[in-house]
Parts: structure tokens; C-alpha cells; sequence
């Protein structure tokens, strides 16, 4: 019995076409007013008023001055409304919603609540907000989840130097001539305070620099951890580079605190320097740029050779040898 049903109605599907309906008109005029129903069925169910569930992201704004949420509040709220067929289809059928913003320092000024460590919101205390954000034509009848708990910490500012992080290579005879920095020097850094005590230094993001044989001045980003918030987020690198050249030259031993009623000789009374520096401060490089001596509590000890120490070096030498590191000496009275 049932195989015979399913022949026969085989058999119609297999022979319907829009042809057959065209020249059947019983079935033609019988599947328009079929269709004409089913709009107006669907029109008249829309227009009455429905209950149903819907879910809306959520973002929290304008925190209490200093303050940041370090707990995981909901990322979403599942309202429960009522509203015409209409509106709620409008919504059902919308790929995203945009999030229901709740603006905590109003909430809380509203409400004469002073924020310290933590407060609870009540979606429910604030329906009105929330209506005004998603549609007027819908009512909101439940929200859950029931409260909002926002969990605060202090914000925190301070002033961290940065340090580029970069790998230079230079072409033969090149090198840095003075020293490497960044404008600014210092960023600002706001966070929460656990985590902004961590920091003393942002590091820039890695650059390798290859064949360099001129100044360097690039912008390049910072490193901002994910937790911290900085108004500057990238810096200008200045590398100063010069072609070098050899240089050498002899410059004299000074007594640093020599006793009035002595007179000390030191054997030699000269260095002799080896080094190498940049062409472009070549000739401003002198016997005079440079510092070295012997300490009067060296001679107090009695030892038998003193130690050369060095007072001052110009800035850009680089391989500097000093002959010799030790002196012997001689002391007269006078």
C-alpha cells in the first residue's frame, strides 16, 4: 500500500513542469492564491507582537579617572524582549549587533556610588540605557546575566627611557661615530600599577641595518606590552656614522693632588696613544681632548711603578692602546 503512494506521487513530481502548469490553469490559479495566503499569513503573524531572546555584545567606556578593569566581565548580555514580528525578524536576521555601550563613570555618578576597588552593575538598574541603544520599538522584559561585577585598579603614569634594539652593519672602514639615540629619549606610559612598577625601559622593535655608511635617522615602532597604553608608539632613530682613519700622538702624565713640598718625576712623563676616529672630527681630535694620571694615594702606598689612570676621552674613538699603563716615579723634596 504505501509503495503504491510513493509511485504515485513519483510519478506527479516527475511529470510537473512549468509548462504542465501553464496549461493546467485549475493548478495555476490554485498555486497563486496558495502563495497570495501564505504572504498575507506571514504579514498578519508579523504584526503581532512576539516574546523572544536575543543576545547583544557589550563594551564598558569612560572608566573612572585612573581606574582599569582587571577581571574578565561579560563580554555579552542575553535580553529577553518583546516587540511586533516585524522588529524582531529585522533583528534575528542581522549578522551583527552593534555593542551596547555602558558608561560606567555616568552609572556610577547616577547612582552617588564612589568606584575604589570594585562594583557591581545591575543591568536591570539601567534599562533605559540599554533600550536606547538597541531599538525603541523593542521592551526589554529580563536581562541576564543579573549583575556585572567590574573589578578596578589603579592607573599609573611614568616616564621610561628608550632603547633601540638594532643590529648595524657597516661597509669596511665605517663605524658609529657618537652615540645612538632616539627623539624622544622618554615615553609616557599609563597602566596598571602592578604592571607599570615592572617597566624601566621600552625597547624598540628589531631592525638589522646592513652596509650603512652614512647617518642613519629612521622611524621605527616600540614594543608596548598589551596591558599598557602610550600615546607615542613610534620613535625617530638617529645613528651618527663617519668613515674612520688611524690616529696617534703623545700626551702628557699630570699628578692629580701633588704635594706642595715634593717634587715627583715620572719616568716616562708622556703616553703614547693609538686610535682611530671618525674624518669629520679628525682635526678637532688633540693631545689636549685627552686626560691621564697618576694618583698622590698611589705614591702614599709606595708602590714601586704607578698605575696610569684615564681622566677624559673624547667621544667617537674607538680602539684606543695606551703605552704604557704604569710609570715609575721619583720623589724630591724641594
Amino acid at each position: 500500500m504505501n509503495s503504491s503512494i510513493i509511485i504515485r506521487i513519483r510519478k506527479t513530481v516527475e511529470g510537473f513542469s512549468f509548462d504542465s502548469l501553464l496549461k493546467n490553469q485549475r493548478l495555476a490559479i490554485f498555486m497563486i492564491c496558495l502563495v497570495i495566503a501564505t504572504i498575507l499569513w506571514m504579514l498578519n503573524a508579523l504584526s503581532k507582537n512576539y516574546t523572544t531572546s536575543i543576545s547583544y555584545p557589550v563594551r564598558y567606556i569612560n572608566l573612572p579617572d585612573n581606574k582599569f578593569i582587571i577581571n574578565d566581565p561579560p563580554k555579552q548580555l542575553d535580553m529577553r524582549v518583546n516587540g511586533h514580528g516585524f522588529t524582531l525578524l529585522r533583528h534575528k536576521m542581522r549578522l551583527a549587533f552593534t555593542p551596547v555601550a555602558l558608561d560606567i563613570s555616568t552609572i556610577l555618578d547616577e547612582q552617588g556610588i564612589q568606584s575604589r576597588g570594585g562594583y557591581t552593575i545591575v543591568p536591570s538598574t539601567v534599562l533605559d540605557r540599554i533600550s536606547g541603544q538597541i531599538s525603541s520599538d523593542l521592551q526589554i522584559l529580563d536581562v541576564k546575566p543579573a549583575g556585572i561585577s567590574l573589578v578596578f585598579d589603579s592607573l599609573e603614569t611614568r616616564q621610561v627611557p628608550v632603547k633601540p634594539n638594532i643590529d648595524i652593519q657597516f661597509r669596511s672602514r665605517f663605524d658609529v661615530s657618537g652615540k645612538i639615540s632616539t627623539r624622544p629619549g622618554t615615553v609616557e606610559i599609563t597602566g596598571p600599577r602592578a604592571v607599570i612598577e615592572t617597566i624601566d625601559t621600552l625597547y624598540t622593535r628589531r631592525r638589522i641595518l646592513k652596509s650603512v655608511d652614512k647617518d642613519v635617522i629612521k622611524e621605527i615602532s616600540l614594543i608596548i606590552p598589551k596591558e599598557i597604553k602610550s600615546k607615542t608608539e613610534k620613535v625617530t632613530l638617529f645613528v651618527p656614522v663617519d668613515e674612520f682613519t688611524e690616529k696617534s700622538f703623545q700626551v702628557p702624565i699630570r699628578i692629580d693632588s701633588l704635594p706642595p713640598d715634593r717634587l715627583i718625576r715620572l719616568f716616562p712623563q708622556e703616553v703614547t696613544l693609538h686610535f682611530r676616529t671618525g674624518l669629520k672630527q679628525y682635526s678637532f681630535v688633540t693631545p689636549e681632548s685627552f686626560d691621564f694620571y697618576v694618583k698622590n694615594s698611589d705614591l702614599q702606598s709606595g708602590q714601586i711603578s704607578l698605575p696610569v689612570h684615564t681622566g677624559k676621552v673624547p667621544d667617537g674613538i674607538k680602539s684606543l692602546k695606551i703605552y704604557p699603563l704604569h710609570v715609575e716615579y721619583l720623589i724630591e723634596k724641594r
